[in-house]
């Protein structure tokens, strides 16, 4: 099992992300990111399309 956490580049995105982290050491899971770095404010489906970046994998 994994332990999947969306992430934006917010106050509350941090504190998801940090809170995702501490759970996913102790339980010793999988720690799977989405990201974004959208404004919430995202008004076309051509604006929201120009946010997609690459996956990546970071490891620690």
């Amino acid at each position: 099992m994994s332990i999947i956490v969306g992430y934006v580049p917010t106050p509350e995105g941090e504190a998801a992300l940090e809170h995702a982290v501490t759970e996913a050491r102790k339980s010793q899971k999988l720690l799977v990111v989405i990201t974004s770095s959208c404004s919430r404010s995202v008004a076309t489906m051509q604006q929201a399309r120009s946010c997609r970046r690459p996956r990546s994998t970071v490891r620690t």
